[in-house]
């Protein structure tokens, strides 16, 4: 009996678990498939979360606002002499009775376009600047999840140095054209 009985349980302990897998598997082909494509989303969803929240708190809003204005103050400077030497080129001065020189509308305009493309080389400049994730975050990550992080960390950080740049080419541009158009009249 006691041999009867040990039989019974190895051929119990030895059968049943091949069986129920062999069940689990057969028929659940799709359903893995579908969660293992929902597993990935999420974990996409996860990183890209992850790696803006780092990028937002990494980019210092104050140094590129400065960036922004300091370039763009420096750009449009260079802008308007630029455009109003030539536009004074293509088309002299007009003085007036007394002698001194009255800018005409080609100067105007060239002075104009010369302070809008220097206000607006410095955004471009800036979000054109390259820019990688701490290499700490990525330490014994898998290549997905580093490709994943540093395309969404770039993006972020992108997108707010770029806005910071231009509130503060904004800023430049709208205080040096006070200064310089209110100076005219």
């Amino acid at each position: 009996m006691f041999h009867t009985l040990i039989v019974f349980t190895t051929l119990l302990t030895f059968s049943a678990p091949f069986v129920t897998l062999a069940q689990e598997n057969r028929g659940h082909a799709e359903v893995s498939e579908a969660s293992a494509a929902q597993d990935t989303n999420a974990l996409r969803l996860e990183v890209k979360a992850a790696a803006e929240q780092d990028a937002s708190g990494d980019v210092n809003r104050l140094l590129w606002f400065g960036a922004g204005m300091g370039l763009a103050a420096v750009g449009i400077t260079i802008g308007t002499g630029v455009g109003c030497l030539v536009s004074a080129l293509m088309n002299p001065e007009i003085d007036d009775w007394y002698g001194v020189p009255v800018p005409n509308e080609t100067q105007v305009i060239g002075t104009l376009i010369g302070s809008t493309l220097g206000c607006l080389a410095s955004p471009i400049g800036i979000s054109r600047y390259p820019l990688n994730p701490p290499v700490v975050r990525l330490l014994g990550k898998s290549p997905e999840y580093v490709e994943s992080y540093t395309n969404a960390y770039r993006a972020k950080a992108r997108r707010l140095r770029t806005v910071w740049a231009a509130a503060g080419a904004a800023a430049a541009g709208g205080g040096l054209g006070l200064c310089i158009f209110g100076s005219v009249q």
